[in-house]
């Protein structure tokens, strides 16, 4: 890094990403002890760039792209055990643990949308796909034109402290506790961080 901002060959953009918090968060928890580690490093990290950057004329830009949430053991929804709903689905579940996207075949959309109501009303919510891009739920546009295809014909939103997962056979199963990819504030709100040195 300090390469970099010796140059003198005119303005530069760097891009890092720091990796292993999205990974040590999914296996220990948003307050497990070793995601507290990986912060830590971060922070070391991050105050050994500010230092080489000192008096460079540099800006420095850091946020996050999502948030996490922990989702307890309990509060797993496994899709293997509601087979009337999989039998709804032309393709397995697609998206986030926290917003899944179903693909449901023509003739069951009111019948998925009955059972979301009636077997899984605490856990989740059932919302018609269109209406979240008439909402411009994804961001204000241009839509992509692939968009509507990508999310499916219904979005399980999780309430809080849920989540759902449609193994497929094979997949070797790794349990997680911190997840994201919801619509809570710990999931949609990330940090900010502008300094120029």
């Amino acid at each position: 890094m300090g390469r970099i901002l010796a140059s003198d060959g005119g303005r530069t953009f760097t891009y890092a990403y720091w990796d292993q918090l999205d990974r040590v968060a999914h296996e220990h928890g948003v307050g497990g002890e070793a995601t507290a580690d990986e912060l830590a490093a971060i922070d070391r990290a991050f105050a050994r760039l500010l230092d080489i950057a000192a008096g460079t004329d540099t800006l420095v830009v850091v946020t996050a792209d999502h948030g996490f949430v922990d989702v307890a053991p309990e509060r797993w929804i496994l899709l293997e055990a509601h087979p009337e709903l999989a039998r709804m689905l032309v393709l397995p579940l697609c998206g986030e643990p926290r917003t899944a996207y179903c693909y449901v075949r023509p003739d069951c959309h009111h019948d998925f949308a009955a059972y979301v109501g009636a077997e899984l009303a605490d856990a989740a919510v059932a919302v018609a796909s269109r209406q979240l891009l008439e909402l411009r739920a994804y961001g204000p546009g241009p839509d992509h034109p692939h968009l509507a295809r990508r999310v499916g014909d219904f979005a399980l939103l999780m309430r809080d402290g849920w989540a759902i997962r449609d193994w497929l056979p094979g997949e070797q199963r790794h349990p997680k506790i911190g997840v994201h990819g919801g619509a809570s504030a710990a999931e949609l709100h990330v940090p900010l961080i502008v300094t120029h040195l």
